[in-house]
């Protein structure tokens, strides 16, 4: 169980240090200091360790729900499907907020209408609890880094008053999706 759990962690922080490159190369983002290809060196481990404390607290938040059987395992085709497909969902939706990042509005709409539909289909009160809570979390880490002043948006939020975009929940949100499939497929 560690060994996947590390191992998920590892791949979850690569995958978003990948999907944060996307925001370095189209210029959502910014790091005054970077180190490896335009990204401060600390990315990697913060987003290792963010995929790991996701996946501890989600089971937190599906016993906090009540529902508990929302974690109940997938490891056949399906499970994988499911993966893959929230994986689509998050790394697409992450990479169209590097490409349209100067159309805040359309990436709000889109990123949470989708994940209306997407519950909606689903009707899980344990994602949405976690969900709620991941959205809340990140953007709340990045808005202390954001004002640490460790990495900024070209493209602030609220009318310039708030430095991360009002999009940035709307990631999370879809985040969510890919914690509870990796665990039901016991991957993490």
């Amino acid at each position: 169980m560690r060994a996947r759990l590390v191992g998920a962690s590892l791949t979850g922080g690569l995958l978003c240090t990948l999907l944060d490159q996307v925001h370095v190369r189209t210029g959502t983002l910014y790091y005054p200091r970077p180190d490896v290809f335009g990204q401060a060196w600390w990315v990697l481990p913060l987003f290792t360790g963010s995929t790991l404390a996701c996946a501890l607290a989600y089971p937190v938040g599906a016993r906090l729900s009540g529902d508990t059987r929302d974690l109940a395992p997938r490891r056949d085709h399906w499970g994988t499907r499911e993966l893959l497909a929230s994986l689509a969902w998050f790394s697409g939706g992450y990479a169209l907020t590097g490409v349209c990042n100067r159309h805040p509005v359309f990436l709000t709409a889109w990123l949470l209408g989708t994940f209306v539909a997407r519950m909606a289909a689903d009707g899980s009160r344990a994602l949405l609890l976690n969900a709620l809570s991941l959205a809340a979390v990140g953007t709340g880490v990045e808005y202390t880094l954001n004002r640490m002043g460790l990495f900024h948006y070209r493209v602030p939020g609220a009318f310039g008053l708030v430095p991360v975009p009002v999009w940035l929940p709307g990631i999370y949100l879809h985040a969510a999706f890919a914690v509870r499939a990796a665990l039901r497929r016991g991957v993490a």
